[in-house]
């Protein structure tokens, strides 16, 4: 702490470098590991030369904002000309934000705007990062943040909050400037598994579909390697699975070589101590209304409870667990066992002090272990806690605890808390409805009760249908029948945009169940709407990589299409015929054979097709040639293969050459011909041989071709 003359831009910066040192969980994996994006440097060049304006990066939970805030701050920091503070969000709620940041400082007689002026260099560009916004996404709170941006507006400073998208609804409007932390793509994903394959000494781990789809969240990516090490990925690992791994590891049990100085019993009871700890810290969160608790109530109150109920269900217990050999009474002893549990917890990053305040390590483990405590507590305890959060179920806060408390429940087969807490989301408003459609993402199991409310939902207003359709390639791996029946339905909606986003969602559905897929794509590729044709369309090369008969069947169908369809003909029979030809040359050269007589579109990607088959398969490529030249259509098409095979094959081309210019039909001998000349052009010693072997030719097309190259 500082006072008022001491402060300048060096000062805080150091004090805010402390801060993300605190959030880094550097025990855990090195920050080296962060992956930066494209987003990095779009919001490096938005501070750079935005003056007095706030901008919102807006990503789900666990997708990297606070890394990414972290990252910013660190790069900005070695930059001499900037001031960074680093605004925490526990410090976002209560009190106005400006009196958190001046009482970091021992600033007591001036206001947030004259310290400001205070500190200001005229080559230093002030910058506040406001980390995790959701927390304050009510009415109090968007004044309190409203107030805060009016005073720092100014010459040379800039705001950057991070929020998760519905909350971010919520203070929109005194946002300038948007930007998106979009998941991860499979490149990224990629290069940061690889990362952390090395980190963890994990090289045999493979990044199987299951697995991608986990850590497409970064977080979660963390997590995974963090309690699997060293063993194997569970095939069928899902977040959820994921989630109740960490709490197995992590909080019911004591890793290997930790509190080495404790029996084997006692760290049994440490181990129900952890797992009792962290369910009513959570649950006390909750009740607060707070993301942190301040560490004297902690251990004045919630030590205090969780030591009377452990020294009753010891006295209850036949295996009492704590032993009076040592010199220590009992009491004492489980209260050193319970410090220890408190330790041990921050030891393995399930939690963190700062401050004076503790927290979980992430906001979505706090929401997942209210709701373990909340089902796991006795019926009458939980009653009022569940009935306030129905009453609050509108209340953006809660509903990161309502999605895990159905979640959970039903993997403790608690079918009727989960359809109760399910139902009362889907009949709410928007936007509970929208985070009942995104609890389906992520449950493995559902029931009749559940699939009725969804069916509902497919009936509901347009932008409710329009979330669920695009959300169906999110589901359509768990509960197929049910996301393939919502893909017929919606395939028949009256708006553009439903079924556009159902065309979206088809490539996935290719691997599920290509014939509906290729029943869904021809319906909707002849759609009245040029968007939902396009959109339709786009799964033909998903198709051929998956089943090459139904893409056969595809570009068939394509190919007879009106000259409306022809654009879309064009670019997707072209890009399908190619692919084909690279994965399956034997299903490519029938294709091929089949398109002498129809529209111009498809004989133009039928040469191409044909061209890359003379790289891929040669012999193929001449026995099409060879068909192809004695036709009347696709005459063309010969001459211009017959020379690319002349460039990349001339074996074969000379005896295609030869039998050729012994043809009966005059456009097949010019067809000769032309390679002829083109093939001593390119090779003339070994078209020294071919000519000796063409002269007793009589006609004419291959004399005069002969009597050139002589």
């Amino acid at each position: 702490m500082m006072d008022n003359k001491k402060v300048d831009g060096y000062e805080i910066n150091r004090y805010t470098k402390n801060i993300i040192d605190g959030l880094i969980p550097k025990r855990i994996v090195p920050f080296d590991y962060y992956e930066e994006r494209k987003i990095d440097e779009e919001v490096k060049n938005w501070i750079e030369i935005s003056e007095g304006e706030f901008a919102v990066i807006v990503g789900d939970a666990g997708f990297g904002k606070t890394n990414l805030l972290c990252n910013l701050a660190n790069v900005l920091l070695n930059e001499e000309q900037y001031t960074v503070f680093f605004v925490k969000s526990e410090n976002l709620r209560g009190n106005e934000f400006d009196k958190k940041i001046l009482d970091d400082f021992e600033i007591t007689e001036t206001g947030l705007n004259a310290f400001l002026k205070m500190i200001r260099d005229e080559n230093k560009k002030i910058i506040f990062f406001l980390d995790t916004l959701d927390v304050i996404a009510t009415d109090d709170g968007i004044a309190r943040l409203d107030d805060f941006l009016t005073k720092v507006k100014g010459e040379n400073r800039v705001v950057i909050g991070a929020s998760r998208p519905l909350e971010f609804e919520k203070i929109e409007e005194l946002t300038m400037k948007t930007f998106e932390l979009k998941p991860f793509s499979d490149d990224e994903i990629r290069r940061l598994f690889d990362k952390y394959k090395a980190f963890y000494n994990m090289e045999g781990v493979e990044l199987r579909r299951p697995v991608l789809e986990v850590c497409r969240n970064p977080l979660h990516m963390r997590m995974l390697f963090e309690v699997y090490q060293p063993s194997e990925i569970p095939e069928d690992i899902n977040t959820q699975k994921l989630y109740d791994r960490y709490w197995e590891k992590k909080v019911g049990g004591i890793g290997v070589g930790r509190l080495p100085y404790l029996r084997e019993d006692e760290k049994r009871l440490v181990s129900e101590l952890k797992d009792e700890l962290t369910k009513k810290i959570a649950v006390e969160m909750l009740k607060k209304k707070e993301i942190f608790l301040e560490e004297k109530y902690l251990k004045e109150e919630v030590f205090v409870s969780s030591y009377i109920e452990q020294q009753a269900s010891i006295s209850e217990s036949e295996n009492v667990y704590i032993s009076q050999e040592t010199h220590q009474s009992p009491a004492t002893n489980l209260t050193l066992l319970m410090n220890n549990a408190y330790h041990n917890l921050l030891d393995e990053g399930v939690l963190r002090e700062h401050e004076k305040t503790v927290e979980f390590f992430h906001q979505t483990f706090f929401e997942y272990a209210a709701a373990r405590a909340l089902i796991e507590e006795e019926e009458q305890s939980r009653q009022s806690l569940f009935e306030d959060l129905l009453l609050g179920i509108t209340s953006l806060e809660n509903w990161g605890i309502l999605q895990q408390v159905i979640l959970y429940a039903k993997r403790r087969e608690n079918e009727e808390i989960a359809h109760k807490f399910l139902k009362e989301l889907s009949e709410t408003n928007f936007h509970t409805k929208i985070l009942a459609i995104d609890i389906l993402k992520h449950t493995e199991n559902i029931t009749e009760k559940d699939i009725e409310i969804y069916q509902s939902l497919a009936k509901d207003e347009l932008e409710v249908r329009l979330y669920l359709a695009a959300s169906l390639g999110g589901i359509i791996f768990n509960h197929r029948e049910l996301a393939i029946g919502m893909l017929e339905t919606f395939s028949r909606d009256k708006d553009d945009c439903v079924r556009q986003a159902t065309a979206h969602t088809l490539p996935k559905l290719v691997y599920v169940n290509p014939e509906r897929a290729t029943e869904l794509i021809v319906t909707l590729s002849r759609d009245d709407s040029d968007l939902v044709q396009e959109a339709a369309v786009e799964a033909l090369p998903t198709m051929v990589d998956v089943n090459p008969e139904c893409a056969i069947e595809l570009i068939v169908a394509f190919s007879a299409c009106s000259k409306k369809h022809g654009r879309l003909v064009r670019t997707t029979v072209k890009q399908a015929f190619l692919k084909l030809v690279d994965l399956n040359p034997e299903c490519a050269t029938g294709l091929i054979m089949t398109f002498k007589n129809i529209n111009m579109d498809v004989r133009a990607a039928a040469v191409q097709a044909l061209l890359a088959l003379v790289d891929v398969n040669s012999e193929r490529a001449k026995k099409i040639i060879l068909a192809l030249s004695r036709g009347t259509g696709f005459r063309v098409i010969a001459v211009q293969a017959l020379l690319a095979l002349v460039d990349v094959n001339p074996e074969r081309a000379t005896g295609l050459i030869k039998t050729l210019s012994k043809d009966n039909s005059r456009a097949v001998r010019k067809i000769a011909a032309g390679a002829l000349l083109a093939f001593a052009e390119l090779y003339p010693q070994k078209a020294y041989s071919l000519v000796e072997k063409l002269k007793d030719v009589e006609y004419i097309e291959i004399q005069k071709a002969i009597a050139m190259i002589v």
